[in-house]
C-alpha cells in the first residue's frame, strides 16, 4: 500500500467522501442554481425560440454570481451546499479540517463559476475540474486544490 506524503495527509479523524458522492451532491447543487437561470431564460425567450447575445450574455454573469454566492456563502457559512448536506458530506480546511475561511470559500466559489459561466464551455470545464478529483491522493477538486479544502463524511 502507497504511503501518503505529508501533502496528502488528512486531518486526524476525517473521512475523505468518494467521487461518487460529491458527483451526486454537484448534480443537486448544479439543480439549485440551473433551475432559476432556466426560468429565467424561459422568461427572456418571451415565447421566442432563442436567446438574444445580450440575453445569454446576462445569464452567463448571473450564472457566475449565483454559483459564486450559492458556493461561497454556503460553504463558509454552513460547511456545506445544500447538495452536500444531502449527501451527509461537508467541506473543510484541507490542513487541519477546520472551518472554511471567507477567501478559500470564495476562491472555491468563483473557479466553480468559472466553469460555469459559459454554457457551451460547461461541460467540459465542469469535466476537467471535478474530474481532478478521480487522480487526486486527497479526492480534491482543482477548485479544492485552489481553495486548500477537501470534502468529508459529515
Amino acid at each position: 500500500m502507497p504511503t501518503r506524503s505529508r501533502a496528502d495527509a488528512i486531518p486526524a479523524g476525517e473521512i475523505l467522501v468518494s467521487v461518487t458522492r460529491r458527483a451526486v451532491a454537484f448534480v443537486i447543487d448544479l439543480a439549485m442554481i440551473g433551475l432559476p437561470l432556466l426560468l429565467g431564460a424561459v422568461d427572456m425567450m418571451r415565447g421566442g425560440t432563442e436567446l438574444s447575445a445580450s440575453a445569454r450574455d446576462w445569464l452567463a454573469i448571473e450564472a457566475a454570481v449565483m454559483t459564486i454566492a450559492y458556493h461561497g456563502l454556503a460553504v463558509r457559512w454552513f460547511g456545506r451546499t445544500i447538495g452536500k448536506a444531502v449527501m451527509q458530506c461537508r467541506v473543510v480546511r484541507g490542513d487541519n479540517g477546520g472551518r472554511v475561511g471567507w477567501s478559500a470559500a470564495m476562491i472555491r466559489g468563483t473557479i466553480l463559476a468559472l466553469a460555469v459561466a459559459r454554457p457551451e464551455l460547461a461541460l467540459p470545464a465542469l469535466a476537467v475540474m471535478c474530474g481532478w478529483a478521480v487522480f487526486d491522493p486527497r479526492q480534491q477538486g482543482l477548485h479544492d486544490r485552489a481553495a486548500g479544502t477537501i470534502v468529508v463524511l459529515d
